[in-house]
């Protein structure tokens, strides 16, 4: 509307202007008529104009297609009508979110809450590729999110955080873990056999070959055991005992793959076929 009202002040002006340079003081009837003629066609002129100014105006805003349904939009959908329409578009755009081409941030998903199993599998892991370090914490992680309910778990990860201990030489750490893990689990394998490996590299044979033997008796078909109580057996000189651990170790090691065969295996068999040698020697057989 502002065109229009342009428009009018236009004629306004030209209409004072025409006054003031053609009618003189007193000018009669006859002057007046023929202002009145000129004045006529330049508003029709003016109103045409600013009403093609609108026209055009308001079909750019919302009058799309051809024909004349497009020349006539601007009169289905007012201007308040396209205010409302846009309000209600960017209500729905906000309830929406952020499209993909803003590169919107996505929300994070919460994070799962801390598992035994998950922690310690973590921990053997890193165990496995040598970072005994970061391997104790998630060991460590593990421990506390076992329940005290179930003892069993807690031991687990103080035998597993143990090793860990044990790999990185401190004797201190690992002692107290595997102590604390066969107070809450007396009867297991493992923590038996990983005690008195730290034992035995600290030279308590003695008390090494008793977790040892705890540690088939808990488990007869525990290969890891029987290999340590071979050895120690072999220390000691009592080569019969130390072959028949030998032997069992490697009937229970043949019934794993290939893949997963202990890594002395072949040192193993090299060993018993000396013993047996040393015993058909030592008997006279």
């Amino acid at each position: 509307m502002s065109l229009i009202h342009e428009a009018l002040k236009k004629l306004e002006r030209r209409r004072h202007g025409y006054t003031a340079q053609t009618l003189p003081a007193g000018g009669g009837p006859g002057k007046k008529r023929g202002k009145s003629r000129l004045i006529a066609p330049i508003v029709l002129l003016t109103l045409f104009l600013a009403f093609t100014a609108a026209a055009l105006y308001f079909s750019r805003g919302g009058g799309g297609g051809g024909g004349r349904g497009g020349r006539l939009a601007f009169l289905r959908k007012s201007p308040i009508e396209s205010v409302r329409e846009a309000m209600r578009k960017t209500r729905e755009a906000q309830v929406k979110g952020p499209s993909k081409s803003q590169g919107a941030l996505q929300t994070p998903r919460p994070a799962e809450p801390a598992s035994f199993s998950g922690h310690n599998a973590r921990g053997l892991s890193l165990f496995k590729s040598g970072e005994f370090q970061t391997a104790a914490v998630e060991f460590k992680a593990a421990l506390d999110a076992a329940t005290d309910e179930n003892p069993a778990l807690k031991g687990v990860a103080l035998n597993n955080l143990g090793m860990a201990y044990m790999a990185m030489d401190d004797a201190a750490l690992a002692e107290e873990s595997f102590k604390e893990a066969l107070r809450l689990k007396p009867d297991y394998p493992q923590a038996l056999n990983n005690y008195g490996t730290l034992l035995s590299k600290k030279g308590d044979r003695k008390k090494a070959l008793a977790l040892f033997k705890r540690a088939v008796q808990a488990d007869k078909n525990y290969a890891e055991a029987h290999l340590n109580l071979a050895i120690l057996h072999e220390k000691d000189d009592m080569i019969e005992d130390a072959l028949t651990h030998y032997v069992i170790f490697l009937d229970l090691n043949a019934l794993k793959p290939a893949g997963e065969q202990h890594e002395k295996t072949e040192e193993v068999r090299k060993k018993t076929r000396i013993l047996k040698t040393s015993i058909l020697f030592k008997t006279g057989g």
